[in-house]
């Protein structure tokens, strides 16, 4: 069986995360529980984001950042941290986002991590200009996304939820449609 991943790309840490992490819960039980073991990973944060254990997830990305190389642990937690839909935790996301940008210009999980993030925002804002707004801007970050990664579930999903906030679903169709195929095919 494959390890489900929301953002299809590897992690080239995981055996010095799992084995640095192994040892220190042998030399320190306490502190270094199984649950910290089972964090290590992206893989295993992007599983936990799956079964909906957001805060979970929140906490083994926000470890990951820590080492993050790639950007997509970064963009894994804006994504937790988003899906808890807390006015607190979206403007969190968006300031991590706005810091990662620099230093991975070029990751499409994070293009499309922002694309989510500014859809979520988009249901949190009183003003349809301000609305409108974060709604263009999630779908011109998920079409830049799955331009440069056509493989980026995350980011064919936010561009069908974004299409059904503007009122198209007939635009919202291919784009879902994609997202439960490579969801099926995962």
């Amino acid at each position: 069986m494959q390890n489900r991943r929301i953002f299809k790309t590897k992690s080239s840490k995981l055996a010095t995360l799992l084995a640095t992490t192994l040892c220190l819960s042998i030399l320190v039980p306490n502190v270094f529980t199984l649950a910290a073991f089972a964090e290590s990973s992206i893989a295993d944060a992007d599983q936990l984001l799956l079964e909906g254990k957001l805060k979970q997830a929140e906490d083994a990305y926000r470890a990951l950042v820590k080492t993050d190389d790639s950007g997509d642990a970064h963009a894994g937690l804006a994504v937790a941290l988003a899906k808890q839909n807390w006015p607190p935790k979206i403007v969190e996301a968006e300031k991590l986002l706005r810091s990662a940008k620099e230093k991975f210009s070029d990751n499409t999980n994070l293009m499309a991590a922002a694309g989510f993030v500014s859809y979520v925002h988009s249901r949190t804002v009183a003003s349809p200009a301000k609305r409108d707004m974060y709604l263009e801007a999630s779908e011109a970050l998920c079409k830049r996304a799955i331009k440069a990664n056509p493989e980026t579930v995350i980011a064919h999903q936010t561009l069908g939820l974004v299409k059904l906030a503007q009122d198209d679903a007939e635009g919202a169709i291919e784009p879902l449609k994609k997202s439960a195929e490579m969801n099926d095919s995962v």
